[in-house]
């Protein structure tokens, strides 16, 4: 596309430019720690770039980590590469948070069965 006369796009080119800008994905980061935020409100959550660029999500515990806490496999961070990872990690903590309010100690590592 040539950028029409010194640089500026004419009607059809910025036509052009607004229906191809309209197809492409939002940025749906927002929403994505907004429903974590919501879902898992025990938990800070935040993402960000590493020194060597990748994104990570990160959900960092509200309260202090006990020793039942650890025992029931209880992190006080957790994180995934994207938000769907992070969700996962999330619900695995959560039902060791109630493992150790039941007083049951953890006899595996954490994580889903493989």
């Amino acid at each position: 596309m040539d950028a029409g006369v010194n640089g500026v796009l004419t009607d059809d080119e910025l036509a052009a430019v607004l229906e191809t800008s309209a197809q492409l994905p939002p940025d749906l980061k927002p929403r994505q720690l907004d429903v974590l935020r919501t879902t898992y409100p025990g938990w800070e959550i935040w993402y960000g770039y590493d020194s060597s660029g990748c994104l990570w999500w990160v959900a960092d515990l509200r309260r202090p980590l006990t020793t039942a806490m650890q025992a029931a496999g209880v992190l006080a961070r957790v994180q995934g590469r994207d938000p769907i990872e992070l969700a996962s990690a999330l619900a695995w903590q959560v039902s060791y948070l109630f493992r150790s309010q039941a007083g049951t100690p953890f006899s595996q590592p954490p994580g889903p069965p493989r």
